[in-house]
């Protein structure tokens, strides 16, 4: 799985950035899912906002 999350404090008080994760889903139950993190890193964020969350 991987997911978006528009982070809330901005690089040097200018930049937007994002934290893009990638992980496993391992544990699904009534609509909510728990995931591991395998993989991070933050990103700067485009002007265009994208989707929030992406599940491939």
């Amino acid at each position: 799985m991987e997911l978006s999350i528009s982070w809330p404090a901005q690089l040097d008080n200018k930049c937007a950035l994002q934290l893009v994760a990638r992980g496993r889903v391992v544990r699904f139950e009534q609509g909510r899912a728990a995931i591991e993190i395998q993989q991070y890193e933050f990103r700067t964020q485009s002007s265009t906002p994208g989707p929030r969350l992406m599940v491939n």
